[in-house]
């Protein structure tokens, strides 16, 4: 690899450390893209897992006095069931198949950003159940186990709620914390997690440290929101790299030339 490998692999893995606690919304979910332009995307998945776990624990002992169990109790059955769907994908997606997908995620997760803006405007408070919880833990578990994307997922089903920040930023923590331990066996089986992942996940630990140390330092004193668009708008750049929207528009340049 690289210095320009390492360092983008770095600022992914501080960007994750950033948003586990709570600065930067979604900003997590740009480190598996970034990771899949440097690593093979098994490899970028399978490193990435434990540095989550890492990161979920320090969040959790920050925040793990303001969670919304009840709210999380809708749903951990469709995340399991999430995590089974996925883990059988991928014994049957190639390389090539599962850049696409992590492409995909990018760019609905841009959707999903904009249309939570939009429905936020009009919607009152609600109290969540169970089969809305079921779906939104479907797609939590689905989505995270293949691209460690279920931010947006999650953020669509707890923000309509109105929760305190607090509530919301420890409610998130302990749910993917729960998640992202429950992907290790997946993981293992499918061996996405090794002996040289694991060595590459070693070498990246100080970075997630960093970005927690530098998310609870900003929360202090920036605005998420702003920091967050930006977020957003790589991360849907990304998403078209890896989907191959670059080449397609080189190639179709060069054809008109």
């Amino acid at each position: 690899m690289t210095a320009l490998d390492w360092s983008v692999a770095c600022f992914a893995l501080m960007l994750t450390g950033i948003s586990k606690v709570g600065f930067g919304g979604g900003a997590g979910v740009l480190a598996t893209p970034l990771l899949a332009a440097v690593f093979p995307p098994r490899d970028a998945v399978g490193i990435l897992l434990p540095l989550l776990i890492v990161s979920d624990a320090i969040a959790v002992w920050h925040y793990w006095r303001d969670v919304r169990w009840r709210a999380l109790t809708y749903l951990w059955p469709g995340m399991v069931a999430g995590i089974g769907l996925a883990a059988v994908m991928f014994a049957t997606v190639s390389d090539h198949q599962l850049r696409v997908m992590i492409g995909g995620v990018c760019l609905l997760f841009c959707a999903l950003q904009w249309w939570r803006r939009v429905i936020l405007r009009i919607e009152e408070g609600w109290h969540p159940n169970w089969p809305w919880g079921s779906a939104v833990g479907l797609a939590a578990g689905f989505t995270s186990t293949l691209a460690h994307a279920a931010g947006p997922v999650l953020v669509m089903y707890l923000v309509p709620q109105h929760l305190s920040p607090a509530i919301y930023v420890g409610s998130n923590s302990v749910f993917f914390a729960v998640l992202n331990l429950m992907k290790v066996p997946p993981y293992l089986h499918q061996g996405l997690i090794n002996a040289h992942t694991l060595w590459v996940s070693a070498l990246g630990t100080p970075a997630i440290i960093v970005g927690s140390m530098v998310g609870v330092w900003l929360n202090k004193r920036f605005d998420s929101n702003r920091f967050g668009a930006v977020i957003y708008a790589l991360l849907f750049l990304t998403g078209l790299e890896l989907l191959g929207a670059r080449t397609a528009l080189m190639g179709l340049l060069g054809r008109l030339h």
